[in-house]
């Protein structure tokens, strides 16, 4: 039975390393995409460069959201501002279906181009602006999925965070009697018994002494 659940978590953690590599390769593709055709959109079509640019700052704040703080807190907040979320992502989802129909009603003519090289250059661009229209609706499906589960999941609790336990300072006893400091040899009136050796140690020196007795070396 412990080799059957070893077995299973090892291909379970295979499998969610394999959809990590996956989705990353996924999102440096589409945000090289993004910084290429925010610059080529701007001279082809001012709807669809604003799109990219609102798809690339999207894609900037939830990807930064995910490797800061971590799905769970992502989940977090989609569920305390589930509403917006909810009115945003169907505003996002409607603008993408729209540019989909338009990448897929898209007919470029040869005859319209002076040249070849012209039409070429022409359809790789609207070619390029397409591919990164369609992968960003497959991102927002599996983005319409994590809101789904976010939203029948509920808040997820935090585990709180470890205080760390700071060691008590050591009672020490002061003794107001003029007496020579077995450390610095000088009289003074204030000493402090921290130690089981009953040296007197004069209160300046006991400041500088760093939890250690400073004349058996022994810690307190």
């Amino acid at each position: 039975m412990y080799i059957d659940n070893r077995l299973i978590n090892n291909v379970y953690n295979m499998f969610l390393s394999i959809i990590y590599i996956i989705y990353t390769m996924y999102t440096l593709i589409l945000f090289t995409l993004y910084l290429l055709n925010t610059i080529i959109s701007y001279y082809y079509n001012k709807f669809i460069f604003v799109y990219i640019l609102l798809s690339l700052l999207l894609f900037m704040y939830s990807n930064m959201i995910i490797i800061i703080c971590g799905l769970n807190d992502l989940i977090n907040i989609i569920h305390s501002y589930k509403k917006n979320t909810i009115i945003t992502f169907v505003l996002y989802l409607t603008y993408t279906i729209i540019l989909v129909k338009h990448c897929q009603n898209t007919f470029i003519n040869p005859n319209d181009y002076q040249n070849n090289n012209e039409y070429l250059l022409h359809k790789n661009r609207v070619i390029s602006i397409c591919v990164t229209i369609y992968m960003t609706f497959v991102l927002e499906v599996l983005f319409m999925g994590l809101i789904l589960y976010a939203l029948k999941k509920g808040p997820i609790e935090q585990p709180p965070v470890p205080v760390p336990q700071i060691e008590p300072i050591p009672v020490i006893s002061i003794i107001i009697d003029k007496q020579e400091c077995a450390v610095c040899y000088e009289e003074k009136e204030k000493f402090g018994n921290i130690c089981k050796c009953n040296q007197k140690t004069c209160e300046e020196c006991l400041k500088k002494c760093n939890r250690v007795c400073p004349t058996c070396r022994q810690p307190f």
